[in-house]
């Protein structure tokens, strides 16, 4: 089994990408992974624990972190395995994967204009009772809520902001042989051509995707988000129509519009 990788901005046609290339018998894509914050927080604890630095085992470390992705991934098939989580290109995350998992990782990453990011979350939050995971710890103020919420995103450390800073990294020089950046108006507009770069990218064979009779992915409970219908896909090929000046004040379009 092979690992890939699957990151970038959300709202970006990931969902989409996914139910195209798990048409392939020799692919699966994951639904959002825990494994880079499984990961991450499992070297951290041992590494940084008074037991493991009192009687240090490397080997046990290496192994221990390494095997997070084979054992939540043991019940699968296919020859190649993507797990999908919007951070695996930060500074980071890359870096653990390139100790744990691979020299040379392979992680298609998806772009899209901020503005046009926001404006469908924020259609998608108003299309759901309000308590989704966006509403929660927002601080008081007198500001349009949906100005905050989408402050909110854009701080460091905000959902929007760290996927932005994986997709930064990727696109730097001496990461560029380990990404593949997929735009959502080129899935969209050139979904062959799309794919076919993709298929280069992880050396996989060409396919025959059906873009005419999509199938949802893997079952994804967005409830558990508060945000019912944040993974559905069309059958078809067919972009968003979500305008952002229809939806975004123009605080929110003048300060997040050139990014």
């Amino acid at each position: 089994m092979r690992f890939t990788f699957l990151a970038g901005l959300p709202r970006s046609g990931s969902t989409l990408l996914s139910a195209l290339l798990n048409q392939r018998p020799d692919i699966h894509v994951s639904t959002n992974s825990p494994s880079a914050a499984v990961m991450w927080r499992l070297e951290a604890e041992l590494s940084g624990s008074q037991q493991y630095r009192a009687n240090p085992k490397p080997k046990a470390l290496y192994d221990l972190v390494a095997g997070v992705l084979p054992a939540l991934y043991a019940d699968r098939t296919e020859d190649v395995v993507m797990d999908k989580s919007r951070v695996w290109g930060t500074p980071g995350n890359l870096r653990m994967l390139r100790t744990y998992v691979t020299a040379e990782p392979r992680i298609v990453y998806l772009t899209r204009p901020v503005v046009e990011v926001l404006a469908s979350l924020v259609s998608l939050i108003h299309a759901n009772p309000p308590g989704s995971v966006y509403d929660q710890g927002l601080p008081d103020s007198f500001r349009p809520i949906d100005d905050v919420r989408c402050d909110a995103m854009m701080a460091p450390d905000g959902d929007v902001d760290r996927a932005l800073w994986s997709v930064h990294n990727m696109g730097l020089e001496e990461n560029a042989a380990f990404g593949h950046e997929v735009t959502y108006s080129g899935l969209m507009e050139d979904t062959c051509g799309t794919l076919a770069g993709i298929e280069q990218f992880l050396s996989l064979a060409p396919f025959a995707y059906d873009l005419s009779h999509i199938e949802p992915p893997e079952a994804e409970d967005d409830s558990v988000y508060g945000l019912v219908g944040m993974h559905d896909v069309r059958r078809s090929i067919s972009p968003s129509t979500t305008r952002p000046d229809d939806v975004l004040s123009d605080y929110v379009l003048n300060k997040y519009g050139d990014l």
